[in-house]
């Protein structure tokens, strides 16, 4: 009778994980039958005129970090269109439950079958909800889209040993928050709380953010220096996105946006797939006391969901929400609550 009762738990999970992925995998289908949409245009003709030789920024001016449209250039020269793009994002999307899965797997290794099984479904359930809440807020082939998986990799770069920082993992790191902070700046501060949360000293923080971070730095000036646009990079992109955007806000002061966090939070609570994931958990919950010898690692298990369900809240309700927001309110959350998705990706 125990042995029924856990797996029909564990068999509720697997459903509400299937159920989840094919949600994702309807939704990506559908992505990759759009076309442009929103500002995509404008993204393809700043493009168009960087790959006939003119200068970025000075004479075709988008408020875009250089990563986004350095891909849509490269889309034009690979199909003269927004296909290969379009697949792009789709792999992005689907790394995300990808990576979660395979970093439960690798946690999990040496667990039991059921364990196993368990973590599995949760990282479907967790990674395919995130992406599909990502996938409805993102519009478009927009910057987000093409930095969250870059900025999720990081945190599973740092996060697959928290005692040591190898050489390898370092460049990785470094490669990482390059990419992720080319598609928008503003990944620099969740990269930063990752690194915070998950160093357990001063050197440990040294090692996983501030040398890769300056390596990043080093070689994004580099890229820039070497297509020349390093110039109007800095004199007019960083001043007008940090300066202007900012003071023109809609939603008021800079100081005062910070007290905003309350609308992401409805927002994520309005999308969010919380029925499904909410009978998993109570199925989950159901099956502990039935469980004895792995008790102490369902204490692990239950102590991972509770720091992810209160990181997400907290960050939620923080200054940092809204002190770079946009203008557009859907753009500014879709930012934004990706940013709490690499952070409760720990």
């Amino acid at each position: 009778m125990k042995k029924k009762l856990i797996w029909l738990a564990t068999a509720i999970l697997a459903l509400a994980a299937v159920k989840i992925l094919w949600i994702l995998a309807s939704m990506l289908i559908l992505e990759g039958q759009t076309r442009l949409m929103g500002d995509d245009g404008t993204f393809f003709t700043v493009a168009k005129g960087l790959i006939n030789g003119k200068d970025l920024y000075s004479e075709f001016f988008e408020m875009k970090p250089p990563g986004l449209l350095f891909l849509n250039a490269i889309s034009l020269l690979i199909a003269n269109n927004e296909i290969p793009l379009n697949i792009l994002k789709i792999i992005c999307f689907a790394l995300i439950p990808i990576s979660f899965v395979w970093f439960a797997i690798r946690n999990l290794k040496e667990s039991s079958v059921f364990l196993k099984t368990v973590g599995v479904c949760i990282a479907s359930i967790f990674g395919g909800a995130i992406s599909i809440y990502s996938v409805e807020r993102i519009v478009g082939l927009q910057a987000e889209s093409f930095g969250v998986p870059f900025a999720i990799l990081y945190v599973l770069v740092v996060a697959w040993d928290t005692k040591s920082m190898s050489p390898l993992r370092i460049v990785l790191a470094s490669i990482f928050i390059a990419a992720s902070m080319g598609m928008r700046e503003q990944f620099l501060f969740p990269l930063i709380a990752v690194s915070m949360i998950l160093s357990k000293d001063l050197k440990f923080f040294v090692r996983s953010f501030v040398i890769p971070c300056a390596i990043a730095f080093a070689l994004g000036t580099l890229i820039m220096l070497l297509i020349g646009s390093l110039g109007s990079y800095l004199g007019i992109y960083l001043p007008d996105a940090f300066s202007v955007r900012i003071q023109t806000n809609q939603f008021g002061s800079l100081w005062m946006r910070g007290l905003h966090g309350w609308i992401l939070m409805l927002d994520l609570s309005y999308l969010f797939m919380l029925p499904v994931f909410g009978i998993a958990f109570g199925a989950l919950l159901a099956s502990v006391p039935l469980l004895k010898s792995e008790l102490t690692k369902w204490k692990e298990f239950s102590s991972v969901l509770v720091c992810s369900a209160s990181g997400m809240i907290v960050f939620n309700l923080s200054f940092i929400a809204y002190i770079l927001s946009k203008t557009e309110l859907e753009h500014t959350i879709a930012q934004y609550s990706d940013y709490v998705y690499a952070i409760c990706a720990v």
